[in-house]
């Protein structure tokens, strides 16, 4: 019974310690300027929903995000697109690699309202910008950036939508330039596996590599992709020399 109710007080500290910790952390997010929808979705969220993403990626699922960015293994002097920033996750990681470096990360969302979270959290950085809108009109510069990441974004768009987005990919990629995925590949909420990995080559990638991995913290738990697609490099200029008095061909 001593260890019943030992154990009842330390799960009651412990839910009151993460509630403090949940309203202090995610506080920011009721001072911004972003309006209550009538519906609550990805696009337009309700401050609770912010609340709950800043809270899931800054604090209990942070030391995911910090692997996810070190596994790409970049160097920090990229410019880096970031598709789907949403509440950050990924941007402050990718943000703390490239401070003090030559590397340039842009944080592209359709919705006001996550650019605005994104914009808080990443307020202490530089060298940052922040594009509000659908790749597709945004009419970037062609091979623009080295690395584009797209985590948990691609299953929330419709499936018109999203081979013309991947073809948008591959043209503001620079040559030679990789797109990294993250997406869940199974269950009622996913892209289907098959249908990701057509969409990506016929846009004009290699698949450099297609990794599954069973994920428990998705709801409900999920089989996840990690892929990596390349853009291939542009053709090298051979330069033919020719020796005096004779012609190229």
């Amino acid at each position: 019974m001593r260890i019943l109710k030992i154990t009842g007080i330390l799960l009651l500290s412990l839910l009151s310690a993460l509630f403090i910790l949940f309203y202090v952390y995610t506080s920011f997010v009721d001072h911004l300027d972003v309006p209550n929808p009538e519906k609550t979705d990805f696009m337009h969220p309700s401050k609770l929903l912010m609340k709950y993403e800043v809270f899931i990626s800054g604090i209990l699922m942070r030391p995911s995000y910090c692997n996810f960015v070190r596994d790409l293994k970049l160097t920090g002097n990229e410019k880096i697109l970031d598709f789907g920033s949403g509440a950050g996750g990924e941007a402050v990681h990718l943000a703390k690699l490239i401070r003090n470096k030559n590397g340039r990360l842009t944080c592209l969302d359709i919705s006001p309202s996550w650019l605005q979270v994104v914009r808080y959290r990443l307020s202490g950085y530089n060298n940052i910008d922040f594009i509000e809108g659908d790749i597709t009109e945004q009419k970037l510069p062609g091979n623009t950036f080295d690395t584009i990441v797209v985590r948990l974004v691609l299953h929330d768009i419709p499936k018109d939508r999203r081979r013309p987005i991947i073809n948008n990919f591959h043209a503001v990629l620079k040559p030679g330039g990789s797109v990294y995925i993250y997406e869940p590949v199974t269950g009622g909420h996913a892209i289907d596996e098959t249908e990701m990995r057509s969409h990506f080559t016929g846009a004009g990638f290699t698949e450099r590599y297609f990794n599954r991995v069973f994920s428990f913290v998705m709801v409900p738990p999920c089989t996840m992709a990690m892929a990596a697609y390349d853009k291939k490099p542009a053709p090298c200029q051979s330069n033919i020399s020719t020796a005096p008095g004779s012609t190229s061909p």
